[in-house]
């Protein structure tokens, strides 16, 4: 992801942006599903659920400030010397995953030694990708994750392109939309964690229905918007 990053600034046509496009987006689509599974992996099971949270928090709050800085930013230089600096977080990444790496493959080694030394089966072995698709709540998780990938894809796309086409708006005043967005996301996070912690949620399921019924509505009166703010 980090070559690819620096690709976006050296590449000199279209055609070589493309491939560093389809690079990163290789790399997101590896790195992403993993994160989740590296907080069960290198955490102890009594501090999983708040380490989530952690996890949540910061996701959010990066997804509002990222914005911010790219506004900052952009309001004073070009979008391509931008990819500079996302080169520089991304080498960063890239060697705190090295000690993530470490950390994970002890912890991996560990429950190996566990599991043989209670007699059981691990890894790939036990059950089957069919099975997988047998199983209704693995199931009702790929459905509720496509819909919010697909929703998440298609604002951070095209929210930004139908924004500059109708509005005729700068760069930086749309990464301010997207932060707007994202603050909107960390309150709503911020809520669910306070509610969480009360014991008040009793549903996740109708929870989860009620907001994609709400990101459906709202998708539809973003298109028919008249005017910026609206939008």
């Amino acid at each position: 992801f980090a070559a690819a990053i620096t690709g976006y600034f050296f590449s000199q046509n279209y055609a070589e942006f493309l491939i560093f496009v389809v690079i990163s987006g290789f790399a997101t689509a590896v790195i992403m599903p993993f994160l989740l599974s590296l907080v069960h992996l290198v955490s102890d099971k009594a501090v999983i659920e708040k380490n989530l949270t952690v996890y949540s928090l910061m996701l959010s709050l990066a997804l509002v400030f990222g914005p911010l800085l790219g506004s900052a930013l952009l309001s004073a230089l070009s979008i391509r010397y931008i990819y500079i600096m996302l080169c520089l977080f991304a080498l960063s990444a890239f060697f705190f995953a090295i000690k993530i790496h470490i950390k994970a493959k002890g912890a991996i080694n560990l429950r190996l030694e566990e599991a043989h030394a209670a007699g059981g089966k691990s890894g790939p072995d036990r059950g089957s990708v069919s099975g997988l698709f047998r199983n209704y709540g693995f199931l009702e998780v790929v459905f509720y994750n496509t819909v919010f990938s697909i929703s998440f894809a298609s604002i951070v796309a095209l929210g930004g392109v139908f924004a500059k086409d109708n509005f005729h708006i700068k760069y930086f005043e749309i990464t301010l939309l997207f932060s707007l967005f994202f603050i909107s996301s960390l309150i709503a996070r911020l809520v669910l964690l306070h509610l969480t912690k009360k014991g008040s949620i009793k549903n996740k399921t109708k929870i989860l229905n009620i907001s994609i019924m709400i990101s459906g509505v709202s998708f539809v009166l973003m298109s028919l918007s008249g005017n910026l703010y609206l939008y």
